[in-house]
């Protein structure tokens, strides 16, 4: 090869290479791209930065208080400099395992920009374990709503709870209770007055944030402690959606907003998490409250599509009065004869029983003592 032709090879080699980093990396020209395209105007930026109307002027506000939600110092209140940021922090050139970059804190975004902006080789490199941890390396197939009936003692809880619970199981009609669950909730202080939580509840006293935990911490503390049922909506979405809700809410877990009972409570936020991916509203537009019921009623009677199954687990109490009224009456009187006699004579009053009769039986008094 000649010396000219070895010249010629290398600068087209060269310039091939800055190319190729000039599409990939190219922090400005990728941002004149998304103006090019108002992306910062578009309703899904607006949802995954939470941003609503204020009332007083035309600008919009993030219900996200949190500063760590926006990469921008203007974020909360300017979508166009909070994407613009967003661009700039998933196109550093950071790479390796680092769960601090924003790749790893913010994959919603990052995914959705990847798509509008056709970055296909965009920062592949780096690793974020922690948020491959909270995806469960892409075994959760499924989404279900949970909704935990009313509680008497809890003003909050009055009215009923809803979480979300991330399933690893095809089986509609098995609970896994490792799953993990994602709950919201006003942040109270302990052993707090009982005017005093109601009052700030009312109007905005406390703070809220997204947690989570294993299923079967809510499941002990509703279904055996509490005496709730549970009931379990598994929704009917697109593995792409189920994606986009698992990305988006570990960009939430440990945000914080403000909390009020009637409004800004577990419904609405849960309703808002799910309307990410799903169009239609899941709280009447008609009420100015929000109740957890109202996004099981939309659900189930206006988006039945969005629902695969209902499956019902009964609280510890429930579960005893219905295995009960299964008994028949003399089965119904040894439980009775059991419970009101020393536990010395429940052998000699069980001798009498045929051992399908002491099946029933003994069950029924498991859950009763439990």
């Amino acid at each position: 090869m000649t010396l000219r032709a070895i010249i010629l090879t290398c600068l087209t080699f060269c310039f091939s290479f800055a190319g190729l980093a000039s599409d990939t990396f190219d922090i400005p020209k990728q941002i004149d791209l998304a103006r090019s395209q108002s992306l910062s105007d578009l309703p899904q930026w607006h949802k995954l930065l939470h941003y609503k109307p204020t009332l007083l002027s035309s600008r919009v506000k993030s219900d996200v208080s949190s500063d760590t939600f926006f990469l921008s110092p203007k974020g909360r209140t300017n979508p166009e400099e909070e994407l613009y940021a967003t661009i700039g922090a998933l196109l550093s050139g950071k790479t390796g395992a680092d769960n601090t970059h924003a790749v790893c804190r913010f994959p919603a975004r990052y995914k959705w920009l990847k798509s509008k902006l056709n970055w296909s080789r965009q920062n592949n490199e780096i690793q974020c374990p922690q948020y491959d941890a909270w995806r469960m390396e892409g075994r959760i197939s499924s989404i279900s709503m949970i909704f935990a009936s009313g509680h008497m003692s809890n003003p909050a809880s009055h009215y009923g709870h809803i979480l979300l619970k991330f399933n690893t199981t095809t089986n509609e009609q098995e609970a896994d209770y490792l799953d993990t669950s994602l709950n919201f909730g006003a942040i109270v202080p302990e052993n707090e007055n009982g005017l005093v939580y109601v009052l700030k509840g009312l109007f905005g006293g406390y703070k809220s944030t997204f947690t989570h935990q294993s299923f079967y911490k809510h499941n002990h503390n509703y279904v055996e402690n509490e005496l709730r049922d549970l009931w379990n909506y598994q929704l009917n979405l697109p593995q792409e959606k189920v994606e986009i809700i698992i990305d988006h809410s570990w960009e939430l877990v440990g945000k914080e907003f403000t909390y009020y009972f009637l409004k800004q409570n577990c419904g609405y936020r849960m309703a808002e998490l799910l309307n990410t991916v799903i169009d239609k509203p899941l709280l009447p537009s008609y009420k100015d409250w929000a109740m957890p019921s109202d996004i099981l009623g939309e659900l189930a009677t206006n988006n039945p599509d969005y629902v695969n199954s209902i499956h019902r687990i009964p609280s510890r109490q429930n579960a005893f009065r219905e295995k009960y009224q299964t008994l028949d009456g003399t089965e119904k009187d040894t439980v009775r004869k059991i419970i009101n006699q020393p536990h010395d004579t429940v052998a000699a009053i069980l001798n009498d029983q045929q051992p399908e009769n002491i099946k029933r039986i003994t069950t029924t008094l498991f859950d009763y003592y439990a």
